[in-house]
């Protein structure tokens, strides 16, 4: 028994001897250990430092001491200050499943990696992964991304190779030379295609300010096979997700995909302004088997750009068949000032310069459902269906449970899913070919456009409703003066009494929405992963008492001048709006207390919770000291506050002051 298990032992010994830790910086002269590791051009620049097999654990003795199969490589980040890299880092080797080659930062250190290549040379990148597989590329320290890479002439981070994780990087100011193939590219040809036992991860990226503000990110698939490929026509291939993006400029996106099996969850789109006003498209979508849901989209886009360009290609679609869809956008949430439209492009597919050559022929399997929009925009739903799609192509395609407020305000023409080909349309439950359900559309001033397509036919706002009739609430649409008010709080959550609260369909039994990690994988959920139950609300979150609105409104004290000195003041009372539920209460300042409702003890920090209307009072005694200012913070829900400031008077002075001699009391000199 003892000698098996010494043999357990050796054996248990030497698989984790097999993973090695190297250590790279900018020194030369060592040997890959803690205290003498190998110069980062040694490593990144040359063969000579990887391990001439891709197994694991790694032969002995050929790769002792040597990158190979399980090992981590760590980048000094310095103690004193960030350290800069300034030239690419190739990789040599691959990994293999379940032991992939890690490349990430000395946790040890207390500063990051800076790869900063001064745009030399033209098109290289940060880090070039090649077509190697398994590769872990991490910038996480504690939460933190600890990588930052910029100023490359192309791509911030490039690779082709299946079972590559990517994640907690900062990429900006990338793209000088190569333009148009985004800060973090992701280029699989038709041999490295992401599969599901080699899938790929981008996850907690920070990108933006691409130089020239070109596109951020850009996931390029070979064209599908002309013969169907089982292993191409599978959700959850790639996760992107817990991304950023920020700041891209027309005439590109923040993110272009021409990858089936991709999907994109959690993550947040935007452009500030200044200095970007404008994006083309946030996502431009080519293929089918795609998925996106519980991301944020904000920020302008150009007047014609869209938060998703859904532009299908027969080349792209499974087997080369001119059939779009396997799409599902979920649970999104936008909030744009200033965009075309939220989903646009549609089934006619990919325009190529006009006609009918890349038209598809139907649709299936598209699901456009419990998404907030909150936009000035032309249109919220701008899908064409080709002129040649059939309802024998066409089947599972839903528009339901959206929420769209402020859409289609103004005078241009706006299309609502137009209608072609020989499909039809119809409300839950109608066995229709595409279900239009349980969507509210509404303004809360002002009139919607005079011009709006709804399934091929053209109506006012005002009569648009009455067209809608399959169960009476598919469309919801209303004019300002018969307003449905979807009554959301400042976190687009439903208030209390909404009309979006149980008032959706229950989306929760199709494969599109649960197979390989879908967004009802483990129960459908919404937007902030509140259960939605048997019983859906309207909108992307779903109301409940846990994901009610406690933040409140802003509030401002009026101010005290001019008081006494060592007197007990008192404010005038503030109202607390803008919730639905109790929200904290702290005071904090030198004898600062404040009251709840004129009654009861006067508190200081630590305090019980207000609710919605409570009026809050304030009270302090003012400093013993003239013209000396006691101000008091009263905070509400952890980070709304107010300072109210109580200023002594002045001091009054002695005309027979030695400061004042010479001046008559009575004006002029003396």
């Amino acid at each position: 028994m003892r000698k098996t298990i010494a043999v357990l032992m050796l054996l248990v010994s030497s698989v984790a001897s097999a993973r090695t830790t190297h250590y790279v910086d900018l020194a030369s002269g060592g040997d890959g250990s803690s205290g003498s590791p190998w110069t980062y051009t040694d490593v990144f620049g040359a063969t000579t430092k990887w391990c001439s097999t891709e197994s694991w654990p790694k032969p002995s003795p050929t790769c002792d001491n040597l990158i190979g199969a399980g090992d981590t490589v760590y980048l000094d980040g310095g103690t004193s200050d960030n350290v800069v890299y300034t030239s690419q880092m190739t990789i040599q080797k691959s990994g293999v499943s379940e032991h992939p080659i890690t490349i990430a930062v000395n946790p040890d250190r207390s500063y990051g990696v800076i790869v900063d290549a001064d745009y030399t040379p033209a098109s290289g990148n940060g880090f070039n992964l090649g077509t190697k597989k398994w590769i872990t590329l991490t910038g996480e320290v504690s939460g933190e991304r600890k990588i930052i890479i910029r100023h490359t002439g192309g791509p911030g981070v490039y690779f082709r190779g299946a079972g590559v994780t990517v994640k907690y990087l900062e990429i900006y100011g990338t793209e000088k030379d190569t333009k148009d193939s985004g800060q973090l590219f992701a280029d699989f040809p038709s041999t490295g295609w992401p599969t599901l036992a080699e899938p790929v991860d981008i996850s907690y990226n920070y990108v933006h300010d691409a130089y020239g503000y070109y596109k951020n990110f850009e996931i390029r698939g070979n064209n599908y096979s002309p013969t169907p490929d089982a292993n191409k026509q599978q959700w959850g291939l790639l996760k992107f997700h817990h991304n950023i993006s920020k700041n891209v400029e027309s005439p590109q996106d923040h993110i272009e995909n021409t990858l089936g099996g991709v999907d994109i969850y959690n993550n947040v789109f935007y452009n500030e302004s200044p200095p970007i006003t404008n994006t083309y498209d946030f996502l431009h979508q080519y293929v089918g088997y795609v998925r996106l849901w519980n991301n944020e989209f904000y920020g302008s886009t150009t007047a014609t750009g869209n938060i998703i360009y859904y532009q299908p290609h027969t080349n792209f679609m499974p087997g080369g068949t001119a059939t779009g869809g396997y799409f599902v956008f979920m649970n999104n949430l936008v909030h744009s000032p200033n965009i075309s439209t939220v989903i646009s492009g549609g089934f006619r597919g990919y325009d190529n310069g006009g006609g009918t050559a890349n038209d598809m022929l139907g649709m299936n399997h598209v699901f456009i459902i419990n998404n907030t929009i909150t936009s000035a925009s032309d249109s919220w739903m701008d899908m064409l269906p080709s002129t040649l799609s059939t309802s024998a192509n066409t089947d599972n395609v839903f528009v339901a449970n959206n929420i769209a407020t402020g859409i289609l305000v103004g005078g241009n023409p706006s299309q609502l899913f137009n209608a072609a080909g020989t499909l039809n349309y119809g409300g839950t439950g109608s066995g229709a070919d595409v279900i239009i359900d349980h969507n509210i559309g509404y303004a809360s001033s002002g009139s919607y456009g005079t011009s709006i397509s709804y399934l091929g036919t053209t109506y006012t706002w005002a009569n648009l409703k009455s067209a809608c009739t399959y169960d009476g609430t598919s469309c919801n649409a209303n004019d300002a003066g018969s307003p449905i008010d979807p009554d959301l709080n400042a976190s687009y959550i439903p208030n209390v009494g909404s009309p979006a609260i149980g008032a959706g369909v229950d989306m929760s039994g199709y494969d599109a929405l649960t197979v390989n990690g879908g967004p009802c994988a483990s129960g459908c959920t919404d937007k902030a992963g509140v259960a939605r139950g048997t019983t859906w609300d309207i909108g992307a979150f779903q109301y409940a008492a846990g994901a009610a609105d406690t933040v409140p409104n802003s509030f401002t004290f009026t101010d005290n001048s001019e008081v006494a000195r060592s007197t007990v003041i008192y404010s005038t009372s503030i109202q607390v709006t803008g919730i639905d539920d109790n929200t904290s209460i702290t005071s904090s300042g030198t004898n600062c207390f404040y009251q709840v409702n004129g009654a009861g003890d006067w508190l200081t920090t630590g305090g019980d919770n207000v609710s919605l209307n409570d009026n809050v009072a304030m009270k302090v005694t003012s400093s013993a000291n003239y013209a000396t200012d006691t101000p008091c913070i009263l905070t509400l829900n952890g980070n709304v506050s107010d300072t109210w400031h109580v200023t002594t008077l002045e001091a009054i002075v002695d005309p027979s002051s030695p400061r004042l001699r010479g001046i008559s009391t009575t004006g002029g000199w003396k």
